[in-house]
Order: C-alpha cells, then sequence, then structure tokens
C-alpha cells in the first residue's frame, strides 16, 4: 500500500491547522473555560485545562485544553479548531470542525454543517456530519448512528458499526490517483547526498568557523561530542512527547519537532565534514570543500555495509548532533553574560 495518500492527507491537515483564522474578538484561559447555557458570546480563542461550550460562540472558536467538549446543546456558528487530549462535539458547529488529540469523539447529537477532519489515537463518528470527514488515526469508529453525507477518508483500522456514509469510503490505499511508482535506491541515495551537500555548503558559507570548531571538537573528543549529542537528541525528544501533552499541545509539538529534525540534519551533515577533515589530516590537507565532500562519500559508503553501517550511521549523527548542541549552549551562555545581547559584545 502506498503511503503517500497519508502524507497528502496529514499536509492538508496540518495546511488548514495552520491557517490563520480571524481575529478573535476575546481570549480566555484558566483551569477551566466554560460557556454557559443561555449564553452567547463572540468567537474567541480558549486555553484551559477544560473547555467547555454549553452555550453559544457567535464565530470561529480556537480551544486548547487537557479536554474540549461542545456540549449537548452548546453552538458555534464559525469553525472550530480544537487541540486537546480528549475533543468532544456532542452539539451544533456550523462550520468546518478540526480536531487534534489523544481521542476525539462526534457524538450522537452532534451535527458537523460543513466539513470534518481528525488527527488522533482514536477518532469516533456518531452524528451527523454534512460534508466530508477525513481522519487520520489509530483506529476509526463509524457508529451506528453516524450520518456523513459527504465522503469518508481515512487512514487507521475502520470499525464500521453500521453508519450511513452517502458519499464514497476510502482508505489510503484507495486514495492514489495514479498507481505508485517504486523509486529506484540509487536514485534516493543520488537525492540525499545533493541534500547533504547543499546544507554543508550552506553550513559552512555561513558558519565557517563554527563548522571548522565542530569539526575539531569531534576529532579531539569523540566521546564527549557523542555523549552529548545523545543527551540532546533524549532530551529534544521528550520535549516534543512533554511538548504534545501541554495545554497549547499539536502545534507546538510539530514545531519541536521541527526544531529536532532540522539539528538533527545539520548534526549527521557536520558530523560527516568532521570525518572528512579528520581523514585529510593525513595529508595535510585542512581545505573545507575537500574535506566536505570526502566526508560524504566515505560515510556514504561505509553506512552501507552490514552489520556496522547502522551504528556507524548513528555514531556519526550523534557526534555531530553534540557539536550543534555544545554550540548552542556556548551561545546561550554568551548571551546570559551580555544580557544586552549581541550588540554589547
Amino acid at each position: 500500500m502506498s503511503r503517500s495518500p497519508l502524507a497528502l492527507l496529514l499536509l492538508a491537515l496540518v495546511v488548514l491547522a495552520t491557517v490563520p483564522a480571524p481575529v478573535a474578538a476575546d481570549s480566555r484561559t484558566g483551569p477551566s473555560v466554560v460557556v454557559e447555557s443561555g449564553e452567547t458570546v463572540d468567537g474567541f480563542t480558549a486555553t484551559g485545562g477544560v473547555v467547555v461550550v454549553r452555550g453559544t460562540v457567535e464565530g470561529d472558536l480556537e480551544a486548547y485544553g487537557g479536554r474540549v467538549h461542545i456540549a449537548e446543546g452548546g453552538r458555534v456558528t464559525g469553525r472550530l479548531r480544537a487541540s486537546g487530549g480528549t475533543v468532544v462535539v456532542d452539539g451544533t458547529v456550523e462550520g468546518t470542525a478540526l480536531a487534534y488529540g489523544g481521542s476525539v469523539r462526534v457524538g450522537e447529537t452532534a451535527r458537523v454543517e460543513r466539513s470534518f477532519g481528525a488527527v488522533a489515537g482514536a477518532v469516533s463518528i456518531e452524528g451527523t456530519v454534512l460534508g466530508d470527514a477525513t481522519v487520520v488515526a489509530g483506529t476509526v469508529t463509524l457508529g451506528a448512528d453516524a450520518d456523513v453525507r459527504g465522503d469518508l477518508n481515512y487512514d487507521g483500522q475502520l470499525s464500521d458499526e453500521g453508519g450511513t456514509v452517502r458519499g464514497d469510503v476510502r482508505g489510503v490505499g484507495d486514495l492514489a490517483l495514479v498507481p505508485s511508482v517504486p523509486i529506484p535506491g540509487p536514485l534516493v541515495s543520488a537525492y540525499w547526498f545533493a541534500a547533504n551537500a547543499a546544507l554543508g555548503a550552506l553550513l559552512l558559507l555561513v558558519f565557517p568557523r563554527f563548522s571548522w570548531a565542530a569539526a575539531n571538537t569531534v576529532a579531539v573528543e569523540p566521546l564527549r561530542t557523542t555523549a552529548a549529542g545523545l543527551a540532546g537528541l533524549v532530551g529534544g525528544l521528550l520535549v516534543v512527547a512533554v511538548t504534545a501533552l501541554t495545554l497549547v499541545g499539536v502545534p507546538l509539538a510539530l514545531a519541536a519537532a521541527a526544531v529536532l529534525f532540522v539539528c538533527c540534519w545539520a548534526g549527521a551533515v557536520l558530523g560527516r565534514f568532521a570525518v572528512g577533515s579528520w581523514l585529510l589530516s593525513f595529508v595535510d590537507r585542512d581545505d573545507k570543500w575537500p574535506s566536505l565532500l570526502v566526508g560524504l562519500l566515505v560515510v556514504g559508503v561505509l553506512v552501507r555495509l552490514p552489520v556496522v553501517g547502522d551504528a556507524f550511521r548513528a555514531a556519526v549523527l550523534l557526534a555531530g548532533l553534540g557539536t550543534v548542541v555544545l554550540g548552542l549552549r556556548s551561545a546561550y551562555e554568551v548571551l546570559r553574560e551580555h544580557p544586552g545581547g549581541l550588540t554589547s559584545l
């Protein structure tokens, strides 16, 4: 099964999540944010441990919390965008509903008058969706009373309990518009070689002194840089995991994951540059461009060796990432000693 449709689903949902909504007239925070029954408020952004709407929100609602609940009788006249550990819609959403969380449920009394999208560990649709439903989840449940007037596009394990879908039901394998074409391994290798070379050239042009210092540090203190890289990788993964559980939730977790990816990629390229610099030191060459090229070529060959290839790849990554971690720490210490910022140096 091609996974490219899943990437399209995720891209569509992430793009929808990042498109700025009209500026909310209000912003509310606290342990609990509640719109009581009979109360009508303008669209707002809510951040709290629990966000509950029992009344009416005129306009868009953005909600970030441990639990977000549009209760039965509650109404959002615009778009709903919710992120939380649990997101439950039992009321009415007149616009598009987008939900991100550990579990997402559209209850039996719910009515979403446009499209519905969700990314979660588990998603259950038991109410009415007048538009399309697009879901990426570990488990997707279509309840007996579910009524999806459009298409149901999903990735995950579908459990159909007898609900109604007026349009098409399509798993990711059915969403490909053209047959999947396998990409030859050499072409993938060439792509990553070119991408690593481009990033390496950028690092050498923009941060030449740091790049040389990183290579020298790896050569002199390989254990220290590898340990720093391992600590940075574990710490970064923990930050992503913990951020996903905070009130702000998935958007910040995605941002943290992107930062970690960039640091790891830069570390992998710096590790290759360090290998090339170390090898050329035996012939008294210290040119940065040959060092980068030799490092990319040699590491590219060694990581393909059976048994030891993956271990070598990990060692190069951790050593290079360690120089990034140590460099960021040094920059932090310099800025802490000079509170006025770079202009005070």
